[in-house]
């Protein structure tokens, strides 16, 4: 049973909105000095940048995880069983706003299987090809599940062990044995 599959996630509306918008006000900001209007230089900058950050990175992280799942070697695959599972929020006091009960709320998710720890905060995936939410998996893991998972390494991230495709693994049956008369 396939718990998660991030090789077949579509990409979010919100990239496909971040990229279109771009272009357009690109093109506004085309027409607006092609009228010979002034427009500060920085303006088509900022444009771009919201553009890039918001539609092209999670195009651009896609497709690399598609294109190193598809090489191979690419992704390694871990069995095992889970021993253990966390969703745990740190609070603790902003001190970068000048309200004096002002507090950030930090959330880190994930699990571990064996040695290997697969760890990641909500919210901060590049693309919806790697696991980044316990919500998302299609079942809730718990401790003692069989799991398949396929993951690399990920030098964008900081080196985190990113999970692409997360697979429960049904329990194998007991052989059954006949008894043996006459002995």
């Amino acid at each position: 049973m396939i718990l998660y599959d991030g090789l077949t996630q579509p990409l979010p509306t919100y990239v496909y909105a971040f990229g279109i918008g771009a272009l357009l006000l690109l093109a506004g900001c085309l027409i607006w000095r092609l009228t010979g209007r002034a427009l500060k230089w920085y303006v088509p900058v900022i444009i771009a940048l919201f553009g890039v950050l918001g539609g092209g990175v999670p195009v651009w992280d896609q497709i690399r995880v598609r294109n190193l799942a598809a090489s191979p070697g690419g992704l390694t695959v871990t069995r095992g069983v889970i021993t253990q599972v966390w969703h745990i929020q740190t609070r603790s006091r902003d001190i970068t706003n000048k309200s004096s009960n002002s507090y950030k709320t930090t959330i880190d998710e994930g699990f571990d299987l064996g040695a290997e720890r697969f760890a990641w905060r909500p919210g901060s995936c590049l693309s919806p090809a790697s696991l980044c939410s316990l919500e998302v998996s299609g079942g809730k893991l718990t401790e003692g599940m069989a799991v398949e998972v396929h993951w690399f390494k990920d030098d964008a991230q900081d080196g985190n062990q990113r999970v692409v495709v997360l697979r429960k693994l049904e329990p194998a049956p007991l052989p059954i044995v006949e008894p043996q008369l006459g002995k």
